[in-house]
């Protein structure tokens, strides 16, 4: 038997837009209690009686079971979400969907693994993908997901729930089936990316030896339900269980930054200076996805954050912006004193970068691409391997070397030292020439170009087996702010110097003193549509244009996040 469980630090509560998956436990239970040491954790009779209903299928008297349980007699697997002393976040994103961090994770890595791996690897992968899935939400890691089974056993060598699951990956599953009408289950998209999962998007329909069998077009998509048509070849017959890859992606045109308003800021104030920017819209927090979070750095906060040791901390009073998990975004916050009014003019420019990031990354398809493409970070004076990301399904038919990756299958973030000479190489796999682009987003949410540096015919592209080395000359090390480091790789077998061009010129406006944040933020605003138009390959919805169409079997956007 193998329990699971996403809750295992005892303190309730909410952090920002995440609610803590526990409740108060013995610790607060100090506090609130006072002077009355009698009072105890009392489980409720629905814990009574489902325990009682396990001794009793398990043929064992509670005097035995408390025996065992003494003797740390462990027959099965026990997961936990996070270690003793870290919270277990249950998180909302794609808009509707709300789901425990870790629960989510493990479920995206049983759905996405290729082969019956053994729940060991399972859960270092899924502790991995918890950590990015944390770290697209929050700037630090603190939940360490782990595995306990029998003294001296290799349970951990066993498969997950010690049965085999040997199944093609996916991104959905069919769960029922009318005529050419079907239901089915998002279960292994990434969170980042549910909300391309919606109405146009395109799934294929594979057998159990992954030949295509049809595809499912997606007419409307609830949390992680959708519904969709079926379009099969002649005679094939579609199951419920069925499983199903994405082929392409449905970015909604007019899809927006949602900011949700701290108490400490006044929401009226707020609201009116925000309702004047493109892009941006206002969202209460603890009612749906929130992706950052607009707020007053008060005397408690400034307080916490010294206490947890945060660097570079800014004034008490100054007004800038949080992520979900309410840690600082660095770079955002201004003066002490600012007015509303001031500080949302002024983060202007942050917010259309931000955004730009954030459509970027909407495109990433790591598990779904059959592009070839192998991506690495290096010390540069020791070419020790930092961190290295590839697409797994496009890596199956590459070359033995190229399968030996180790920090893409713990999903793990590296730890880069400020200043230190890096270097990044992209590999292209592909017997065809591929145009490819290496773009960097750093945690105050400034972009920058690192390949190719010039703006020519072709500087994008990397002939078929070729390596690119960045930088090709000089030195390239991250500085402050500390934070998440992420580099994005862009492949296409189309040119992609239409979308590159206003991105470089976006940069250089980025840098200029003589441009307002006003400009900036304009620039920035035609370089996202201009570079999602390019990466789309001019693809709109059938009838309207509300939607772009990404496939992403010919686009391959492969990211490598690095903590500093």
């Amino acid at each position: 038997m193998t329990f699971i469980l996403d809750s295992c630090y005892s303190g309730a509560g909410v952090r920002g837009n995440l609610i803590i998956r526990s409740r108060p436990g013995y610790a607060e239970l100090l506090k609130l209690r006072g002077d009355t040491p009698n009072i105890k954790l009392k489980s409720i009779q629905e814990e009574l009686d489902y325990q009682q209903h396990w001794l009793t299928d398990l043929k064992l008297s509670k005097e035995e079971w408390i025996e065992r349980r003494k003797k740390n007699i462990v027959n099965g697997a026990a997961i936990f979400a996070a270690g003793r002393n870290q919270q277990a976040p249950d998180a909302s994103f794609a808009k509707d969907v709300n789901a425990g961090v870790f629960t989510y994770s493990l479920t995206r890595q049983l759905w996405q693994q290729t082969s019956n791996q053994g729940m060991g690897k399972v859960v270092i992968a899924a502790a991995g993908k918890t950590e990015q899935f944390l770290q697209s939400m929050a700037n630090s890691r603190r939940q360490n997901p782990g595995l306990e089974v029998k003294t001296g056993s290799k349970d951990e060598q066993q498969p997950m729930y010690f049965s085999s699951m040997q199944k093609l990956a996916a991104e959905a599953v069919i769960t029922e089936v009318k005529g050419n009408a079907v239901k089915l289950l998002l279960t292994g998209a990434e969170p980042q990316v549910l909300e391309a999962l919606g109405k146009g998007a395109i799934f294929n329909i594979v057998d159990n030896q992954g030949q295509r069998q049809g595809t499912v077009k997606i007419e409307s998509r609830s949390s992680l339900n959708a519904t969709g048509l079926l379009q099969t070849k002649s005679g094939v017959k579609i199951p419920a269980g069925t499983v199903l890859q994405e082929q392409i992606r449905a970015i909604p045109n007019d899809l927006k930054l949602r900011i949700g308003l701290d108490k400490s800021v006044d929401t009226e104030a707020a609201k009116q200076a925000l309702q004047s920017i493109p892009r941006v819209e206002i969202v209460p927090l603890l009612k749906q996805e929130v992706h950052y979070i607009l707020g007053r750095m008060l005397p408690s906060y400034h307080q916490d954050l010294e206490t947890r040791k945060f660097a570079d901390l800014p004034d008490v009073n100054s007004v800038g912006l949080f992520s979900v998990g309410f840690e600082l975004i660095p770079g955002s916050f201004g003066v002490k004193d600012e007015t509303i009014n001031d500080a949302v003019n002024r983060l202007q420019t942050k917010f259309k970068l931000l955004l730009a990031a954030r459509l970027m990354k909407m495109t990433l398809n790591t598990n779904s691409s059959r592009l070839k493409v192998a991506a690495r970070l290096t010390v540069a004076d020791n070419r020790a391997l930092l961190a290295e990301s590839f697409t797994v399904r496009g890596a199956k038919i590459s070359s033995a070397k190229n399968l030996q990756i180790i920090s893409s299958e713990n999903g793990s973030l590296a730890e880069v030292e400020i200043n230190k000479p890096v270097q990044i190489s992209v590999e292209n796999l592909e017997n065809r020439d591929l145009h490819i682009g290496v773009l960097i987003f750093s945690p105050d949410g400034d972009i920058d170009i690192l390949f190719p540096l010039s703006d020519g015919k072709n500087a994008a592209l990397v002939l078929a087996g070729q390596t690119v080395q960045i930088p090709s000359e000089g030195k390239l090390s991250f500085g402050k702010p500390l934070g998440i480091v992420e580099v994005l790789i862009v492949a296409s077998t189309a040119p992609i110097d239409k979308a590159l061009k206003p991105l470089q010129t976006l940069v250089m406006e980025q840098k200029s003193e003589k441009r307002s944040s006003g400009q900036v933020a304009e620039k920035a605003e035609e370089a996202i549509a201009s570079l999602l138009d390019d990466l789309a390959g001019g693809k709109r919805g059938e009838t309207k244009t509300d939607i772009r169409l990404f496939d992403t079997q010919q686009t391959l956007p492969l990211g490598i996040k690095s903590y500093q």
